[in-house]
């Protein structure tokens, strides 16, 4: 027979004349550990996955290119996003991917574009369309750790602009000589400025 009785500390549990389970406040406060809740419910330990690290915002206001560093080690999702970016000038844009060896301008294996239309091939970053001054561009990239050994990234994602009724397209993929630091902002020719907008990275391990 068991008897649920209130103690001084808690609530035990008594079968035959014996304690069976320990005071539960005390369980409640060493919590359980593993893939279970706390059993207070305030924290979930060994189930999930981190919930990312924002960089800080960067300004597409001057210059050719822009630069977000300092991405950790370890990082295997990165997801770049655009807050109303636009370019002086026509002419379209590439992202480019750096390590601790500088930006690297070769060996990618992409094409880009935008939907309703035929796209093109590029080899010197990933690329993305802009026909015309006016549009500022919004979306987000995402870069995704294929293989560890080789520091080789896949990258896909599409931006939209205020200007008109489809969005730009870019897919592609590229080894870098060690591990992933810098994600890079600028324009295939090397000329204009960019005039408006943010970028900023989200990244996960």
């Amino acid at each position: 027979m068991a008897t649920i009785i209130n103690g001084t500390t808690g609530i035990d549990k008594i079968q035959d004349g014996t304690v069976v389970d320990a005071d539960i406040a005390s369980l409640a406060a060493s919590k359980l550990t593993g893939d279970l809740p706390a059993i207070d419910g305030s924290a979930l330990t060994g189930v999930g996955g981190s919930a990312g690290t924002y960089s800080s915002m960067v300004a597409t206001t001057s210059g050719t290119s822009v630069d977000i560093t300092g991405i950790p080690s370890g990082v295997k999702t990165i997801k770049l996003m655009f807050n109303g970016v636009r370019l002086n000038t026509t002419g379209n844009w590439q992202l480019q991917l750096g390590d601790s060896g500088g930006i690297e301008t070769s060996g990618y294996v992409g094409a880009y574009g935008y939907h309703s239309e035929p796209g093109w091939n590029l080899a010197s970053g990933f690329g993305i369309y802009n026909d015309t001054a006016s549009e500022t561009k919004q979306g987000f990239i995402e870069f995704v750790l294929l293989e560890e050994s080789s520091n080789t990234w896949v990258a896909g994602g599409d931006v939209a602009n205020n200007a008109r009724g489809y969005t730009f397209w870019t897919a592609g993929k590229k080894s870098l000589s060690s591990e992933l630091t810098t994600v890079r902002l600028t324009t295939i020719a090397g000329t204009g400025g960019f005039n408006a907008g943010q970028i900023r990275v989200l990244y996960e391990e």
